[in-house]
């Protein structure tokens, strides 16, 4: 398993890898553990609800104020 946090100037190295019951953590978090979930949530419920009242606009211009807001 490896975090998916990751941005292009640090991202998160956090491994572990499993062999039967047994796991072995390689690499700690180097993320602030789960921050960047809350913010994808609130950024996925936002975007979901502009979009159903804007339903022709492009999901590029949706998503990118909100992002850029975050």
């Amino acid at each position: 398993w490896r975090c998916n946090y990751r941005p292009n100037k640090n991202p998160c190295r956090g491994l572990v890898s499993q062999i039967g019951d047994k796991f072995a953590e390689h690499h700690p978090h180097s993320c602030k553990a789960k921050s960047h979930h809350k913010v994808n949530m609130v950024l996925a419920a936002e975007a979901k609800k502009h979009a159903l009242s804007h339903i022709n606009e492009p999901a590029l211009k949706v998503v990118e104020p909100m992002v850029v807001k975050a």
